[in-house]
């Protein structure tokens, strides 16, 4: 097959893979829409016996892997960082970046949070000592 044929046949799948592309997204906001409204009330758990949300994607649907646990991530941490999942839902952005987002603040930017000085030490909730820090 010569440099013609092939550049050819190029031209003759591209606009279909730009047609399927332009579609995922669309596909990826309705699933996790979806997926928030059905874990949100429990369902996962009452009616498939599943307690953890990436696990009940996996066995239950055919996703792979990575989808699974970025819709579950967003999915779990929806009550916890709204704008985020709200930008998700939108298609403000895409469903890998809001999920490596909800992850790294759920691991790192709490933690980060609660190491920052409050303005005056404020009285400890567990005895009489004043915290300099969340933290502290």
């Amino acid at each position: 097959m010569n440099g013609t044929d092939r550049n050819t046949r190029a031209a003759a799948l591209h606009p279909r893979i730009d047609f399927l592309a332009d579609r995922l997204p669309a596909v990826e906001v309705n699933l996790l829409q979806a997926v928030i409204t059905y874990t949100s009330q429990g369902l996962h758990k009452e009616c498939d016996g599943f307690s953890g949300i990436r696990d009940w994607i996996k066995e239950s649907f055919n996703l792979n892997e990575a989808c699974a646990g970025q819709i579950a991530s967003i999915a779990r941490l929806a009550p916890r960082f709204k704008h985020l999942t709200e930008a998700a839902l939108a298609g403000a952005a895409r469903i890998d970046a809001i999920a490596y987002a909800v992850r790294r603040l759920e691991r790192e930017g709490l933690a980060a949070h609660s190491r920052v000085p409050y303005p005056a030490p404020v009285e400890s909730p567990y005895g009489a000592d004043f915290c300099a820090t969340p933290r502290s």
